[in-house]
């Protein structure tokens, strides 16, 4: 290869690399944006009456990443699906056995007694990725008043990521690559179609459940699989969608059912569009910590209303700083832990 050829393709692999980080970058600060939006829903600030639509969020950029990252590596010949799996719970599980017991302790010196035992029932599903099967059975309210809501409620929307990441991987591992996408295309719609059902017919199991929010993971999914790209208008209008959901929703709200199309169509076009606004280094300084700000934030506002109510805003950026903490103590070791073993 001539000189000027390497240099064409050192400069288009520099090239790459900075739009992959830019892009990665984005997607830290789409973090951000949803986990700002949940917060602020459990804290109760006014205006963020639909702010539970950011979970939907988390659920399509999971889709994204993960099905990305497995279909590149299935095609390359270099996916390993016990690799997989260890750096996935490298990256999850340190902090959050951390935090459920943390949570569980707490709780049982300042709940009263009847709570409690709801506590110490959920503990054992929160740390095995089954507390949606265990909110589904006790047919918990979400949007219930703060009195009777579990300091671990929120662990729901990690089972049915833990659930994807155990069982996703291995869909995209058997089917053929010139099928998988029509494969995720019908999954997806059948899960929609149940989603529609239940929801009116039992809103816990359509809450919770894998097999009805599958469909807002898979979307993240067939975003990938298609490798679509949008300029930032489509960012902006997805950004919009959210924001109309997170404004206009509220518990009254039949949900997911139909109204999560909104959200998740708005994710799926804000992750597919450049949108370097969302780069900003303060959306992703937080998009970066919002897997252990999602864990603390719900028992300390949980608590702190208990102890002195109208103090949950207050809890909810006291969690930050935990979270930042965390992040740097326990997420950020394991998961570099995680990266080195998967190479060795």
């Amino acid at each position: 290869m001539s000189s000027l050829g390497r240099i064409s393709c050192e400069t288009a692999a520099v090239d790459h690399g900075r739009r992959a980080t830019e892009r990665n970058l984005q997607l830290e600060g789409l973090r951000a944006i949803a986990i700002l939006a949940v917060v602020a829903y459990h804290a109760r600030v006014p205006g963020f009456t639909g702010g539970f639509v950011g979970v939907d969020v988390f659920f399509v950029l999971s889709g994204y990443l993960i099905t990305g990252q497995v279909a590149r590596q299935c095609d390359a010949g270099t996916f390993d699906l016990m690799r997989f799996w260890t750096r996935r719970l490298a990256r999850l599980a340190p902090a959050g056995i951390m935090i459920v017991l943390a949570t569980a302790v707490i709780g049982a010196a300042i709940l009263p007694p009847d709570r409690v035992g709801q506590l110490t029932a959920g503990v054992w599903p929160a740390l095995t990725y089954t507390a949606n099967l265990h909110f589904t059975g006790q047919a918990a309210d979400y949007h219930a008043g703060m009195a009777s809501l579990n300091p671990l409620l929120h662990m729901w929307s990690l089972a049915v990521e833990g659930q994807f990441y155990l069982l996703w991987p291995v869909l995209i591992l058997v089917v053929p690559a010139r099928m998988r996408l029509a494969v995720v295309i019908v999954l997806a719609a059948l899960s929609l179609a149940l989603s529609v059902f239940m929801t009116p017919v039992f809103v816990p199991f359509a809450y919770y459940g894998l097999p009805t929010r599958l469909w807002e993971l898979a979307a993240g999914g067939i975003l990938a699989l298609l490798g679509i790209r949008l300029p930032g208008p489509a960012a902006l209008a997805g950004l919009a969608m959210i924001a109309a959901a997170v404004t206009v929703f509220g518990p009254s709200t039949p949900f997911p059912g139909y109204a999560a199309l909104q959200p998740v169509a708005g994710a799926a076009l804000a992750i597919a569009g450049v949108l370097p606004l969302l780069g900003h280094p303060l959306l992703v300084w937080i998009g970066t910590r919002s897997y252990a700000w999602y864990l603390w934030h719900w028992p300390a506002i949980i608590f702190a209303e208990l102890l002195v109510p109208g103090t949950g805003p207050a809890a909810a950026v006291i969690a930050l700083g935990l979270a930042a903490v965390t992040y740097r103590l326990i997420e950020n070791p394991f998961r570099e832990w995680g990266r080195q073993w998967a190479v060795t």
